[in-house]
C-alpha cells in the first residue's frame, strides 16, 4: 500500500470515530490541475488535512493526517503554526496516536 493510500485509510477512520462521538468533519479534496498535477482546492497552502467540530458539546479541532513516517512540510507547518498562533486547537495525528486521538474525541463529549 502506498503512503497516500495509508493516510487515506487513517483519515476514513479518524473521520468515523468523529462521526460515531457526534463529530462533523469536514476534508478538502484533492484533484488533477493544470499541468496534470494534483492541487488542493483551497486558497491556502497547507491547510490541514481535517476540520473537525463538535456542535452538541463545543470544539473545534485542525487536523493534519500523516502516516507514522511521513513528514509535515514546511507549508504545513507554516499553516499548523498560524492557526496555533490564532487560538486554534491544532494537532498532527498517527495511526500510533490512536489512544490520544480517541481520548480527545471521547474527552469533548464528556466534558460536556
Amino acid at each position: 500500500m502506498t503512503e497516500r493510500a495509508d493516510e487515506a485509510a487513517f483519515q476514513a477512520q479518524v473521520v468515523e470515530l468523529a462521526r460515531v462521538l457526534g463529530w462533523e468533519t469536514n476534508h478538502t479534496r484533492r484533484s488533477i490541475g493544470r499541468g496534470h498535477r494534483w492541487t488542493t482546492a483551497t486558497s491556502k497552502v497547507g491547510w490541514p488535512d481535517l476540520v473537525l467540530w463538535n456542535p452538541r458539546y463545543g470544539g473545534v479541532i485542525f487536523a493534519e493526517l500523516k502516516t507514522d513516517t511521513g513528514k509535515v512540510t514546511a507549508d504545513q507547518e507554516a499553516c499548523l503554526a498560524s492557526l496555533r498562533s490564532a487560538g486554534a486547537d491544532v494537532r498532527v495525528w498517527r495511526p500510533s496516536d490512536w489512544p490520544e486521538i480517541e481520548a480527545t474525541l471521547q474527552h469533548r463529549e464528556a466534558a460536556a
